[in-house]
């Protein structure tokens, strides 16, 4: 029986993508489906699984015009024929309930003729960010029309996306399991990852600016900052890694040592780091479970400025509110004193 994985999120790769892999006998029958370029890139890079990368913009329903909207329709109707028009009496598994949500429908018209498997610690939606506007009604029943099922708008830290609830559940016959797995399967299918030899800071930067959250020329000169104050205080021995799907680099920082952004930075918590900086990085969040205990985890949120600052506070209010180990230094000379 073929075991095809639908992976959204490069944070699930760690958590269950892999985990869940392990768990199936025949590792020749997994497939994985990847809705972006660098889930794609990690798969065919780091693992012996086959790849496929679909080519229909996973968002453009909800993130573009009507005319774009439209055409994106015609053409995933067409991708769908051609990679899954076939597939039956197979296990479909997919991780996430968010984003991507063209995706969502190939699962829907893929659960008629197959089984649907979802794996998460939750999937439950919190009524405080869901979306009450003319514009997410509007979204709303959009996705209803152009793909056929029900969707929630969502308001996340300033971040508007889809997501599938309970009734996509229901409609589909999801067979739904919530628990943590055994994270440390990951060696067994992944390969070594290089240029780590003699580092000691890891600086984990998203491109805030293409997000609208901040100005790019204002971006760029802390970028350039920390860099002056890391090649003083930690010289050759701090690499960077860009977020998978928000990875430009501007300034310094984009000849500074730097990974495959690709990599989930979940895989490069077993290096026995000193510190860790991150800009609004959710992969501070989980110290205990990422080898994290003794690393100094500096956020410098506080010190860039948003554009937004109600999205800056919910930002950080949700960094605060799952690792209170974190340390956030308002000033870069007040960070220059805290890596020393």
């Amino acid at each position: 029986m073929r075991n095809i994985f639908f992976v959204i999120s490069s944070g699930s790769i760690y958590r269950r993508v892999l985990p869940c892999i392990d768990q199936i006998e025949d590792k020749s029958s997994v497939l994985v489906i990847a809705p972006n370029e660098s889930t794609y890139k990690f798969f065919t890079n780091y693992t012996p699984f086959n790849t496929i990368q679909l080519k229909v913009n996973p968002n453009l329903i909800t993130k573009g015009t009507w005319y774009k909207a439209l055409s994106n329709t015609i053409k995933s109707k067409y991708e769908y024929h051609k990679l899954f028009s076939d597939i039956k009496d197979a296990n479909i598994h997919f991780f996430s309930t968010g984003n991507a949500i063209v995706m969502f429908s190939y699962l829907q018209k893929l659960a008629k003729k197959n089984k649907l498997f979802f794996y998460s610690s939750y999937h439950e939606i919190n009524d405080e960010i869901k979306e009450t506007s003319k514009k997410s009604t509007l979204m709303r029943w959009l996705i209803k029309v152009l793909l056929g099922f029900d969707a929630e708008v969502l308001n996340e830290c300033g971040i508007v996306h889809c997501s599938i609830g309970d009734k996509f559940f229901k409609k589909n016959n999801v067979t739904a399991t919530y628990k943590e797995f055994d994270t440390s399967i990951y060696k067994k299918y992944t390969k070594k990852i290089s240029k780590l030899e003699g580092k000691k800071v890891l600086v984990l930067w998203s491109d805030l600016v293409t997000e609208g959250r901040v100005d790019e020329i204002m971006f760029r000169q802390q970028g350039n900052k920390l860099i002056d104050i890391l090649d003083k205080v930690y010289p050759g021995q701090y690499i960077i890694k860009s977020h998978p799907n928000m990875s430009n680099l501007y300034g310094r920082m984009a000849n500074a040592p730097s990974l495959d952004s690709a990599i989930p930075s979940q895989f490069l918590m077993g290096h026995p780091w000193e510190i860790v900086i991150g800009d609004c990085t959710a992969a501070l969040v989980f110290p205990e479970e990422q080898n994290l205990q003794d690393t100094k985890l500096i956020e410098m949120i506080d010190i860039l400025q948003f554009k937004n600052e109600k999205v800056k506070k919910d930002m950080k209010s949700f960094l605060t509110s799952w690792n209170n180990k974190l340390l956030f230094p308002k000033t870069f000379e007040e960070f220059e004193e805290m890596i020393k």
